[in-house]
């Protein structure tokens, strides 16, 4: 990209961005004058509040059983140990402390992926799109993980440059506490023939289970039984809360066994474009970018606050920039804009937009849509710059370590 046409972008997008910090002001002011009562945060921390007192009957239970009928408890009982603490404090310590974490997670993804990925320039804009995001003030309003999910795989591709892939791999092996993430990064470690690595994932995986043990089978059987099942059909929520490619088909020709049947060979299309990908010469980061691209699109369900992990795969587009062919890059680029513009319209730029008297909001996320295009296409550019490079991934691993 040459000088003027980077300075004629940063005169455009700069103050652009830079506008965006309203919506954490008015956030601000807003727990200022009214701290938060509900909220996913809330209901972790009554999860949490249940789980202490010894009251774990309802903990997995949805509908009118439910702790909150509008939330339910989707993670496997090992999880609980986590959330536990929250009993200890006061709601709006508790919220204070889930904050605190995903901003602090948020600040160590983006300098770890600075010293991954150098920026030439557009430094400033690179972190206030990730920073000022409507998928971060999602993550920081509802109390959310998803800067966590981030910290995780940036490390691990922190960790995997460095040639410590077994190191990584345990990193990732964490992320068991999202079943849906986890197996996508276990199915790359076994494309990509890192077999130590997968049996370290497995092997924390059940770690982690067997840490659940003492609280008896029950809750392993409420998991299975009500958790995941509910987990897979999502009945209730809205199109545009989900930004997996099934949720945009099933927002735009409704739900059935046809719409079914046409994600599930989308989604088996997506993996094996993955794979492809995974297979291709790379670095560590574009291989972990191509598993949240995975993640996203071909996933049964992931939230609008996981789309702030897509700064992954887009800060790999963006380094990569002088190795892909001119109309995959900006047909990318033309993708990121619209997922970040069209999340910001529904979580940001929607709550202006109701006070100035425009109720109007697209009636599903078209993130599960463009990223399924940008999976392609970056698998597309990987398999074409492999058929041109002599180097194995080891080579130039071992170049970039020493």
């Amino acid at each position: 990209m040459s000088g003027r046409l980077s300075r004629s972008l940063r005169v455009v997008l700069f103050p652009f961005l830079a506008a965006q910090a309203l919506f954490p002001a008015m956030w601000l002011i807003s727990v200022w004058r009214k701290p938060p009562t509900q909220g996913d945060w809330h209901h972790l921390k009554t999860v949490a509040d249940h789980f202490v007192a010894g009251d774990w009957s309802r903990l997995y239970a949805v509908g009118e059983q439910a702790l909150d009928p509008r939330y339910f408890w989707r993670y496997p009982p090992f999880a609980l140990y986590l959330v536990a603490p929250l009993a200890w404090l006061p709601e709006m310590w508790a919220y204070s402390v889930l904050v605190a974490i995903e901003i602090l997670a948020l600040a160590v993804s983006l300098w770890l992926l600075r010293s991954l990925e150098p920026f030439r320039d557009m430094r400033a804009e690179w972190f206030l799109a990730i920073a000022l995001s409507a998928p971060m003030l999602s993550t920081i309003v509802t109390g959310q993980s998803s800067a966590l999910i981030m910290l995780c795989i940036v490390g691990a591709a922190t960790l995997w440059t460095r040639g410590k892939v077994i190191h990584a791999c345990v990193l990732l092996g964490l992320l068991a506490i999202k079943p849906n993430w986890g197996i996508v990064f276990g199915l790359m470690a076994i494309v990509r023939r890192e077999w130590k690595g997968a049996a370290a994932m497995a092997g924390v995986a059940v770690l982690l289970c067997a840490l659940s043990l003492p609280l008896g089978f029950q809750l392993w059987k409420d998991f299975f039984g009500i958790s995941v099942g509910h987990s897979f059909t999502l009945a209730g929520y809205e199109p545009q809360k989900l930004i997996t490619l099934r949720s945009f088909l099933e927002g735009t020709l409704g739900k059935g066994d046809l719409t079914l049947t046409l994600w599930a060979i989308a989604a088996a299309a997506l993996v094996v474009v993955a794979v492809l990908a995974w297979r291709a010469p790379g670095s560590p980061l574009r291989y972990l970018g191509v598993g949240v691209l995975l993640v996203v699109s071909a996933n049964p369900y992931a939230f609008f606050y996981d789309a702030l992990v897509l700064a992954i795969p887009a800060t790999v587009w963006w380094a990569e920039r002088d190795r892909w062919s001119r109309n995959p890059w900006l047909i990318v680029g033309a993708l990121i804009a619209l997922i970040w513009c069209s999340e910001q319209w529904l979580y940001s730029w929607g709550v202006l937009g109701g006070i100035a008297g425009l109720q109007w909001r697209q009636p599903v996320s078209l993130v599960g849509l463009a990223a399924s295009i940008w999976l392609v296409l970056a698998a597309r550019e990987a398999m074409r710059r492999s058929s041109t490079r002599s180097r194995p991934f080891d080579s130039v691993l071992v170049q970039k370590t020493v």
